[in-house]
């Protein structure tokens, strides 16, 4: 699926459960903050995320 941002950088779609990852992308001149105060890597990607029946998954990418 993709999506893009509302402007206070929240997002949401529909998926069935299963695992995941996350790629973010950002506008050109900005870069991720290291991981550990962002829950994606240096080049946007998140690590894998079970998502259950009717579960939430929530991601902070840090810019």
């Amino acid at each position: 699926a993709t999506t893009t941002t509302d402007a206070n950088g929240h997002y949401s779609f529909t998926a069935y459960p299963g695992h995941y990852n996350i790629q973010v992308a950002t506008q050109p001149g900005y870069s991720f903050t290291p991981t550990g105060d962002s829950d994606v890597s240096t080049s946007g990607w998140s690590g894998f995320h079970e998502l259950t029946t009717n579960g939430t998954l929530t991601l902070d990418a840090g810019l």
